[in-house]
């Protein structure tokens, strides 16, 4: 971690027809980055799981789309006695973000910003993750996910229901039936102010993957 921070704050530029196993031991690998990421969220008490490379499919308007999973965050102590998924991770490599202006008046100011930061492919795969682990989720029929880009971080919650699911993975017409992606802005964890301000949500994270998430959220319920 100390090399990684070291390389962040003072970076070699490699100049062209350096060889790769040379370049490699000065440039970061994007892998470095999640990595780095994992052991900071266990400063909240989560346990980051490495995924094992298992793709996951799932057949959607006949057609069968799926995904390799990175990184996983696991509520282990559950009623049914099986791991739910708490937060699924996602790493983003730094050829796939838009490079837009923000203050380019000719961007369209109707397009999400999201949309602006993320391509469509990105977006369509990670909603794809989303979708796929929605039922083993802890939050279900919700999923959440972050987004790790280098050391910027966004959180997204898929938001759906019984119904809708069911139209995708049958191919039922879904009139009236919607689903959202609802996504936060990007932070920053080398920044002070931006983990300020996730850090609750991180450690509330932390508590539930570590306690009975069933019992706390739903005690006045049998």
């Amino acid at each position: 971690i100390k090399e990684v921070l070291e390389k962040l704050i003072h970076p070699i530029q490699v100049p062209p027809g350096v060889p790769q196993e040379l370049a490699d031991k000065d440039i970061l690998k994007e892998s470095v980055f999640t990595h780095m990421f994992m052991k900071f969220t266990q400063i909240f008490f989560l346990n980051p799981e490495v995924g094992d490379h298992r793709k996951i499919s799932l057949k959607i308007r006949n057609k069968v789309v799926g995904c390799v999973p990175d990184v996983r965050f696991y509520q282990h102590e559950t009623r049914a006695k099986s791991p739910h998924l708490l937060v699924m991770l996602a790493e983003v490599k730094k050829d796939t973000l838009n490079q837009t202006d923000d203050d380019d008046p000719s961007e369209d100011s109707k397009t999400p910003w999201i949309q602006k930061y993320l391509n469509k492919s990105v977006l369509g795969q990670i909603g794809v993750e989303l979708m796929s682990e929605c039922w083993n989720s802890a939050f279900a029929p919700c999923s959440l996910g972050i987004v790790c880009m280098r050391t910027e971080i966004i959180f997204m919650l898929l938001d759906t229901n019984l119904k809708h699911y069911d139209t995708w993975t049958k191919n039922k017409v879904s009139e009236n039936l919607k689903s959202y992606i609802q996504y936060t802005k990007s932070y920053d964890i080398m920044k002070a102010e931006d983990r300020s301000e996730i850090m609750d949500l991180l450690f509330w994270l932390g508590c539930v993957q570590k306690g009975d998430f069933e019992h706390y959220f739903f005690f006045g319920q049998e």
